[in-house]
């Protein structure tokens, strides 16, 4: 089995899609490269050919795709259980923590290496990898807002992930970058980092109004598959601006933290002040000054 390749490797996996796809299982997207919209089956769409072997396609499906995939139903419907099991659990953080290296694999050898050396670990040893996730990050879900039963539907980046900023009072900005994983049109497992002091109980009801935007993604996206929901309704030129403009929006936001970030610890360094401190004297809102533009 090992020297065997499955010819069509989903970088992002084909289950993950599921609810973004039409008739005869098709998916429609846009192209920021090209600046154009097509429309291909999911067998093809975030693929290429045999960038796994074998036995990593096998690893992938028996921990990650199938207990997601299982699991999934309830994560849709905001079932407060549905984490307890621990190979639930324990798909989600790896499914969120590989997609990295899943994307990159395309063209890197090493990726492809790193997921030959995970696809051979031990169950003990994905259980270790899962606590040490935990230990950095809290595991979470977000909606979008429901409206009178309509939503803002969510988006799928080719890079299976999208970042996000959230709030974190212990952070030196106030706010700090998160990690988004769709699993539904209007559902994404958010992966938020521990604050280095005591915090609040995570609550992301806030995002709701931004999920939808944030899940087209930063420029690292270069396509966006599209919710079904828009391809009536609304033409082309339009739709082509608003997905332009907002993930312009998006990595400009994203950017301009990570700046923050650096501008702030250099500013600490030279007046031997704390972080918090400084920010204190930096009072620092991005999200909500660019919402005012």
């Amino acid at each position: 089995m090992t020297d065997q390749t499955t010819r069509n490797c989903h970088f992002v996996s084909r289950f993950l899609t599921r609810p973004w796809e039409t008739e005869q299982r098709m998916l429609h997207y846009y192209d920021f490269d090209t600046r154009s919209f097509g429309r291909t089956s999911s067998r093809s769409l975030l693929a290429e050919e045999a960038i796994n072997s074998q036995e990593v396609e096998n690893w992938l499906s028996r921990y990650l795709e199938s207990p997601l995939g299982t699991v999934r139903p309830r994560l849709v419907v905001g079932d407060p259980a549905a984490l307890d099991d621990w190979r639930f659990y324990r798909a989600c953080v790896l499914m969120l923590w590989l997609q990295g290296a899943r994307s990159s694999s395309v063209g890197d050898e090493a990726s492809r290496r790193e997921l030959e050396s995970l696809a051979g670990l031990s169950e003990q040893e994905m259980d270790q990898l899962t606590a040490a996730f935990d230990s950095d990050y809290q595991l979470a879900l977000a909606f979008t807002t429901i409206n009178g039963g309509s939503f803002a539907p969510l988006f799928f980046p080719s890079t299976g992930l999208f970042s996000l900023m959230v709030p974190a009072p212990c952070s030196a900005t106030t706010f700090t970058i998160a990690l988004g994983l769709p699993v539904d049109l209007h559902c994404a497992l958010i992966a938020v980092p521990h604050p280095v002091e005591a915090a609040e109980p995570l609550d992301l009801s806030f995002l709701s109004a931004q999920l939808s935007n944030w899940s087209i993604g930063a420029q690292e996206a270069r396509r966006v598959v599209l919710p079904p929901e828009l391809l009536a309704g609304i033409r082309e030129d339009e739709l082509r601006d608003a997905l332009e403009d907002a993930r312009k929006l998006v990595t400009e936001m994203l950017r301009d933290l990570n700046s923050v970030d650096r501008l702030l610890a250099h500013a600490s360094s030279l007046a031997g002040l704390a972080a918090p401190e400084v920010a204190r004297q930096l009072r620092h809102e991005l999200p909500r000054d660019r919402g005012d533009e």
